[in-house]
């Protein structure tokens, strides 16, 4: 695990070097972290560092949010969130502290037209499923047992051949890339609310983008909870199948050539 501090400080060097090759106008970028404890793990550290790298050079304005003092998680998605809508960011780009991402995987989901589009990565549980949810009418390949057969099988009969994409019912917010547009929209149906609390500047308003609450007895995670508004809203939930991530728990949860691999961190 690495402090934020030093984080923040390599970042900083990194996006105030002057850019290679010819300067071109850009998307306005922010990317957000929630780090529970004040702590990200090294293999998003060197992730984002080749990613912002990357998108400096490109002629991309990026900025990267870490909330280290936050523990509440819908509510550093909303935070994040009305921040990017009402700064002018044109996307933000939620990746959590845990995901490890190359620089192809990231690119892949940026250059989308989608308005929502992410990537996923497996669960942190035994036996290893991978994390989303596809449309009803396509659960015939991608049922109750999530593996990595069935997502092949999937894949190749339900994502675009040339983009890579299909659209789903829900994707997990740990690499998801969202347009300020969806905010925009949705910021005239959800309510909004000023937090009060120290770790979150008193006073602040906040848009609840990402509730977490029932819904038909079931309990929604803030990123299902998202979903379900932005569908009703009229967006469409693309998966990139291209960019299956890895996820550092106990065990680092990775998508290898030849299935699922496991093993525990050193």
């Amino acid at each position: 695990m690495v402090p934020l501090a030093q984080v923040r400080d390599a970042l900083f060097l990194l996006l105030t070097l002057p850019r290679r090759g010819e300067e071109h106008e850009g998307m306005k970028l922010l990317i957000s972290t929630p780090c529970a404890g004040g702590l990200a793990t090294t293999g998003w550290v060197e992730s984002i560092l080749v990613a912002t790298a990357h998108l400096r050079d490109e002629g991309h304005e990026v900025v990267v949010k870490m909330q280290g003092k936050e523990s509440l998680i819908n509510r550093a998605r909303n935070t994040d969130a009305t921040f990017a809508l009402t700064e002018g960011f044109d996307k933000c780009f939620f990746i959590d502290s845990d995901i490890v991402f190359s620089w192809a995987q990231i690119r892949s989901v940026l250059l989308s037209k989608e308005k929502i589009v992410g990537g996923t990565y497996p669960l942190k549980n035994f036996p290893v499923t991978l994390n989303f949810n596809p449309l009803l009418e396509q659960r015939d390949l991608f049922g109750k047992s999530r593996s990595l057969t069935d997502y092949a099988a999937w894949t190749h009969k339900y994502a675009d051949r040339d983009s890579g994409e299909a659209e789903v019912m829900h994707l997990p917010t740990g690499f998801l890339c969202v347009s300020t547009e969806v905010f925009a929209k949705l910021s005239y149906v959800v309510p909004w609310y000023r937090s009060y609390m120290s770790d979150t500047k008193p006073g602040r308003t906040a848009y609840e983008f990402f509730p977490a609450s029932v819904v038909v007895r079931q309990l929604e995670s803030e990123d299902w909870g998202f979903c379900r508004l932005a569908r009703e809203a009229g967006f469409r939930i693309v998966l990139q199948t291209r960019a299956v991530t890895r996820h550092i728990g106990s065990w680092t949860f990775t998508h290898g050539q030849h299935g699922v691999i496991e093993r525990p961190i050193p």
